[in-house]
C-alpha cells in the first residue's frame, strides 16, 4: 500500500526531500553544495517557493567547508564568511 514507508535526505535532523518508499525501487537523491537565504517569518517545515521571497540570496559550499556565517546586514544585504 502506498504511503506506508517513506525514504528522503535530511539536513540538521529535519527532512529535507522525502517521497513514498516503493517496493523493488531505487531512488537516487543528488546533493548539492548551492543554498539560498532568507529572511522572514516561515514555519519550519513549510515549503517556500524562492521566487516569491524577497531578498534571496544564493551561495555556495566550497569543497571541504562545512560551516558558513551569513549575516544580514544594516543594508538589508547578506554577507557570507567561512566559519573554520
Amino acid at each position: 500500500p502506498q504511503a506506508l514507508a517513506s525514504i528522503g535526505i535530511g539536513m540538521s535532523n529535519i527532512a529535507a526531500v522525502v517521497t513514498d518508499a516503493k517496493p523493488n525501487t531505487s531512488f537516487i537523491f543528488y546533493a548539492s553544495n548551492d543554498f539560498n537565504i532568507a529572511f522572514g517569518k516561515f514555519t519550519q517545515g513549510e515549503v517556500i517557493d524562492a521566487s516569491s521571497v524577497e531578498n534571496v540570496a544564493h551561495f555556495n559550499f566550497p569543497t571541504n567547508v562545512y560551516k558558513i556565517k551569513a549575516t544580514l546586514n544594516q543594508d538589508n544585504k547578506w554577507s557570507f564568511e567561512i566559519d573554520s
